[in-house]
């Protein structure tokens, strides 16, 4: 997933509305992207606090690797931005029985001298997706493996409004998987 950002500083090299509705509002061009001013070790914190204890209970590695030279203050939605790299590694927890879920984050350069490509990566040992099943990943209310999966939680709306909210921000989701790794 590559999120984009806009560079401010430089470091140096050391709204509650139901799931089913947000598809809705997403479809019906209601969500607004709001950029403001945030910190990524923020985003990063509150993700950890989150997903860590959820680790935990699964007897998971939960690992964060940030770039040692990525920039501190981006301007972007940081609301959005955190509630889609949430939803891919609630997922990555759900589906994994045994090993680890790791966060990367890291950035690129771009032409323009203020922005950057804030890359987010959602690394896990988990059950993995199967070639056919790609394509189903983004529509709402599908589920992979229904049968196989019927007793992790979920709707099957997640990855759908990940990936609306990431065109809204004007970037994609790239998906690589090994089925049964």
């Amino acid at each position: 997933m590559i999120l984009s950002g806009r560079l401010l500083i430089p470091v140096p090299c050391q709204c509650h509305v139901p799931i089913g509705a947000r598809a809705v509002l997403i479809e019906a061009g209601k969500v607004e992207i709001i950029p403001v001013e945030y910190d990524i070790s923020s985003v990063v914190g509150d993700l950890y606090n989150m997903i860590a204890p959820r680790a935990q209970e699964k007897k998971l590695a939960f690992e964060v690797h940030i770039a040692e030279d990525s920039p501190h203050l981006l301007v972007g939605d940081e609301v959005r931005i955190k509630q889609c790299v949430l939803n891919i590694l609630t997922n990555g927890v759900k589906y994994t029985k045994q090993g680890s879920v790791t966060l990367a984050i890291g950035w690129q350069k771009t032409e323009k001298a203020d922005t950057i490509l804030l890359t987010v990566s959602v690394t896990d040992t988990g059950i993995g997706i199967r070639e056919e099943d790609m394509p189903k990943l983004f529509k709402a209310f599908e589920r992979i493996e229904e049968r196989r999966n019927r007793t992790i939680e979920g709707t099957g709306l997640g990855m759908a409004i990940v990936n609306n909210l990431l065109t809204l921000m004007g970037t994609t989701l790239s998906v690589q998987s090994e089925y049964g790794k």
